[in-house]
């Protein structure tokens, strides 16, 4: 098989990993991230054959679903003691089981098409899903016919009236495809302060990283969380007067450079597609309303705000939450009317389960640090972002984690350790 064939097989394997898809053929019978899963465990088994596979220790993997175990069963506790049906978070060491599983397929792929797989180069492969996630998103948007051409494959979502106007994609929508670009711009932002990357390279993922902040925002404004984590990480390179690689440089001077020589582009952008006005207007409500009023506030962030002001009144709900994340008699309804990711963890399975699920990524970004430093920052950014994220939504980036988990440190530095599975 040719190495172009190869990149494009890892490609939508990777695909649906991030971005699982729901086949027209399959009628929905089938999940897509089910068939990727196994295929994970038929490459991990052929890798535990060969003794090639470089996975955490053992004991770090019976840890991390002990961890998710536990969360689990707290939250099947919250179920039972308030008597709901709610399965949210319920299954979710089982859940997570089949992301590890499909994020070693992910990684098995790459690796075949590029003999190597670094931390590098599954970033790389995150930017590029998202860039193209991007602008199928926008095409469906500006274009129904090529909607129409795909959604013959695959369903595609559509914006309802209480989604507002935003883009949908292939496989994302709204936060759950907001976290995604959010994750993919930090990764971008990390990338741009190694000096291990090329000129074109370079050029590349800054382009990368505002197409993603343009469209990524019309899909949802989270991704302007890992936008800011993102510039934050950037600033901080450059204060400390050296990239993460201890090489001198002035990784700010060289974004903001090329980032300013982009802006005639974004105007352009902007008059090519007219009918994407509303999209604009949502995407960079802050900018626009800051320029009306003075005032740097969307309609959303208003909502967040008093949204922060509902919290358990009694002590069981604290502790063991009241087992529902929707409202009963609504369930298009947020449970209590907030959407605050803190709140919903604590009012579903309380204190108890959301200091469990925080440990667990807690755990991740120590086990990684461990297995890989020289990309200790990288998986600090990722931490923060699991928690800044919860500010807003419940999410979990479990899939990057595990993605990471999958890299060889032999392949990053030449290093092995006996007791690896």
């Amino acid at each position: 098989m040719g190495k172009v064939l190869k990149i494009i097989l890892a490609f939508v394997v990777s695909w649906i990993l991030f971005y699982a898809l729901n086949f027209r053929l399959l009628a929905g019978s089938i999940n897509s991230m089910m068939i990727v899963a196994v295929l994970g465990l038929v490459i991990l088994w052929k890798d535990l054959v060969d003794r090639k596979t470089g996975l955490v220790t053992k004991q770090s993997v019976i840890w991390m679903f002990v961890i998710a175990g536990v969360f689990s069963l707290i939250c099947f506790a919250s179920t039972v003691i308030n008597n709901t049906e709610t399965k949210d978070y319920v299954t979710y060491v089982v859940s997570m089981a089949i992301w590890f599983s499909a994020a070693y397929a992910s990684y098995g792929m790459v690796r075949y098409a590029h003999g190597k797989v670094s931390v590098e180069l599954l970033a790389k492969y995150v930017v590029a899903l998202c860039v193209v996630q991007g602008c199928l998103s926008f095409a469906f948007h500006v274009s129904p016919p090529i909607r129409s051409f795909f959604s013959q494959f695959f369903y595609v979502l559509e914006a309802t009236k209480k989604s507002g106007v935003r883009l949908f994609g292939l496989g994302a929508s709204s936060d759950t495809g907001g976290i995604k670009y959010a994750i993919s711009l930090v990764l971008a932002g990390y990338l741009l302060c190694r000096t291990t990357i090329k000129r074109k390279e370079y050029l590349l993922l800054i382009l990368s990283f505002w197409v993603i902040v343009v469209l990524g925002n019309m899909m949802s404004r989270t991704t302007t969380v890992g936008a800011l984590l993102a510039i934050a990480y950037i600033v901080f390179c450059s204060i400390r007067g050296s990239s993460c690689d201890e090489k001198s440089y002035h990784p700010l001077r060289r974004f903001l450079s090329v980032s300013i020589c982009l802006v005639p582009f974004l105007l352009v952008f902007n008059r090519l597609f007219p009918q994407a006005s509303e999209l604009y207007k949502f995407a960079f409500e802050g900018f626009y309303r800051f320029l009306e009023t003075g005032e740097w506030e969307t309609s959303s962030t208003n909502i967040l705000w008093e949204m922060w002001r509902i919290w358990p009144t009694n002590l069981k709900t604290w502790m063991i939450g009241d087992g529902l994340f929707l409202d009963p008699n609504d369930p298009t309804l947020y449970y209590m009317g907030t959407d605050v990711g803190y709140a919903r963890f604590v009012f579903f399975c309380g204190l108890l389960g959301l200091i469990v699920f925080a440990m667990l990524f807690v755990y991740l970004r120590s086990v990684l640090k461990d297995r890989l430093p020289q990309h200790s920052e990288l998986f600090l950014l990722l931490l923060i972002l699991v928690f800044a994220v919860w500010i807003k939504v419940t999410t979990d980036i479990f899939l990057i984690f595990a993605l990471l988990l999958c890299v060889r440190p032999e392949d990053e530095q030449g290093l092995i350790d006996e007791n690896t599975i």
